[in-house]
């Protein structure tokens, strides 16, 4: 599951408000704003977490197997 610290992280990159991920995933911004409040597992429901890493997925960002947000691999940014 996509932490808390991993979300934030992915919207700086992105810089994307609450809002736009918001648009982006289908989440409500109360719901982000309070996996934000984390830094580790966030208490929302899996599937509101999966909607938010595929909008950062779509956005082609990648999350590494621990904390971190990865941008783009090189072919993508062609």
């Amino acid at each position: 599951m996509i932490s808390g610290r991993q979300i934030r992280e992915a919207r700086a990159m992105l810089k994307w408000d609450v809002a736009t991920l918001h648009k982006r995933s289908s989440v409500d911004e109360g719901v982000i704003r309070r996996a934000e409040n984390v830094d580790g597992t966030p208490s929302i429901m899996l599937f509101q977490a999966g909607l938010i890493q595929q909008a950062f997925e779509r956005a082609g960002l990648r999350f590494g197997r621990g904390s971190g947000v990865l941008g783009p691999a090189r072919d993508e940014e062609a």
